[in-house]
């Protein structure tokens, strides 16, 4: 098998995990069937209904690919991959915010994750960055941003 890209299989893996972890969706904003998790925030959620909310991956992932040696035709290729996994509250100091963190922690870190095409997934929380808060429409939103380092390889398929 040769060499692909894992971000976009790790990232709907990542999206799946929290999507389906009804005690963190129940603590973020919901609107319709929404969930509050995203890889991208919907323009059409009004932002007075859209906090908290947790979005996974920001446009800064890196994949770096890695070669574990063998024949050509064999499971051999994997990659390490970086996502920014963050959440997004608008209550007064970072309670919210490290509440939820904690159960996405406690979710990914060192967890199992099924990824499409990978083996042999681990995952582990890099660190976390508190972001200054912002002022976005009149609402000053509080940020913590945990960088998830995740390793997959073919190997194990």
């Amino acid at each position: 098998m040769g060499s692909t890209l894992a971000l976009g299989p790790i990232e709907t893996a990542l999206l799946a995990r929290l999507r389906a972890h009804t005690t963190l969706t129940a603590q973020l904003a919901r609107v319709d069937t929404d969930l509050g998790v995203y890889d991208e925030v919907p323009q059409a959620i009004p932002r007075d209904r859209r906090y908290p909310y947790v979005r996974v991956a920001d446009g800064a992932e890196r994949e770096v690919p890695m070669d574990a040696m063998g024949p050509a035709a064999a499971f051999k290729w994997g990659s390490v991959v970086s996502v920014p996994i963050r959440v997004v509250s608008r209550e007064r100091g970072n309670g919210e915010a490290t509440t939820l963190m904690n159960c996405i922690k406690a979710l990914l870190d060192g967890q199992p994750l099924e990824v499409d095409g990978y083996g042999s997934v681990i995952v582990e929380c890099s660190g976390t960055t508190a972001v200054p808060g912002e002022l976005f429409g009149g609402v000053v939103t509080r940020e913590l941003v945990s960088d998830f380092t995740i390793t997959v390889s073919q190997r194990g398929l």
